[in-house]
């Protein structure tokens, strides 16, 4: 290999893109490559006394008592030092020899640091086991550690049962989860409306993934993980169904209405009413166009008032759905009505009716 003359060297930047990747006893240091290094110096120290740019110990040195040499050879833009204590943080320093051995320059030196132990655990999972046509589910990447680089997790989507075309949409075909952080999400729903899917499954599957520029060929993944990912089923339309109470209703007195889900969303959603006077009058009853129903729950309540009048006849007006939100114009809506779906209410009159009697007296 030759052997580089003495002297001061004129110093360059120091390496690039510098990674600590842990593993079982060990860590893995990787940088962005350099053109024409002729050798490259890599120490690791555990001290946490010693200086950045202290000498390294001479050959036997324990790596908790200063700078020890793990290489200084030729070779790709990264190393795994073995032998190392899980959980204990070590730091590592690297510094590049650049050009042919006669005329080689010295980089600064990049520093960075990392605790051994067992690999991250990247993984996929949704927020429903379920979902009808247009009814969004979250995705979402989870690391059971955070990094301290970004990582991209590339995705494909696997029919696993039901037609063969796209089927679904998705507003990412990946999923990055960024340094410091352990997760990341985005939504997706299925999509065709020309065909029903009630039945059919999807997969999300990691394909590949990236990270500070690196992809899954480079031998030192920062992660483990399994390609095979989620299901999810496409399920039929969710039945809204109504009801009042109480019912009949005392003239003056509100009547409370209830919409119902026969399962919950992941997402907030009003439900559209109409009001209809079949005996009583518009002045007899107040207006409700919608109830909403929050994330997560199956029902949601909304009041109409009922005012007194001078008729002493009973009154009658119903409450029905309206036109549903989300995809009704498909084979399988998000919401589809149930029953009943509609709910006739009576206004008692409130009329005091006062009587009178006489007997004779004597």
């Amino acid at each position: 290999m030759g052997v580089f003359p003495a002297g001061v060297f004129a110093q360059l930047a120091a390496p690039t893109g510098l990674t600590v990747t842990p593993g079982d006893q060990s860590l893995t240091v990787s940088w962005d490559e350099v053109e024409n290094t002729a050798l490259r110096n890599i120490d690791y120290t555990s001290s946490t006394s010693v200086g950045d740019n202290d000498f390294i110990l001479p050959h036997g040195g324990l790596p908790e008592n200063g700078w020890v040499t793990a290489t200084a050879s030729d070779g790709p833009s990264s190393h795994k030092i073995t032998g190392l204590t899980n959980g204990r943080k070590y730091r590592v320093r690297v510094l590049l020899w650049i050009g042919d051995h006669q005329t080689a320059r010295q980089t600064h030196r990049a520093f960075a640091t990392g605790t051994p132990g067992d690999l991250p655990i990247l993984s996929l999972k949704v927020s429903s086991a379920t979902a009808a046509q247009g009814d969004p589910f979250t995705v979402t990447a989870e690391l059971t550690s955070p990094l301290t680089i970004w990582l991209t997790a590339k995705l494909s989507y696997v029919t696993v049962k039901g037609p063969r075309s796209t089927w679904y949409s998705s507003n990412a075909g990946s999923i990055t989860i960024l340094a410091g952080k352990t997760s990341h999400s985005f939504q997706m729903s299925f999509d065709n409306k020309d065909i029903s899917l009630v039945g059919a499954q999807l997969r999300i599957d990691i394909k590949s993934i990236e990270w500070q520029g690196r992809q899954t060929s480079h031998p030192n993944s920062p992660v483990t993980y399994t390609s095979q990912g989620p299901t999810i089923t496409a399920a039929a339309a969710k039945q809204v169904s109504l009801s009042a109470s109480p019912n009949p209703v005392r003239e003056g007195q509100p009547v409370t209405v209830t919409a119902s889900l026969s399962a919950a969303v992941s997402y907030e959603v009003t439900i559209p009413l109409t009001v209809t006077g079949i005996t009583a009058e518009s002045g007899d009853i107040g207006a409700l166009s919608g109830i909403t129903i929050p994330s997560g729950s199956t029902a949601g309540t909304g009041t109409i008032t009922t005012t007194v009048d001078t008729d002493t006849e009973n009154e009658t007006f119903t409450v029905a759905l309206g036109t549903l939100p989300g995809w009704s114009e498909h084979s399988d809506p998000v919401f589809d009505k149930g029953s009943p779906n509609s709910v006739t209410v009576t206004i008692q009159d409130a009329t005091l009716t006062v009587s009178l009697s006489a007997s004779p007296t004597t």
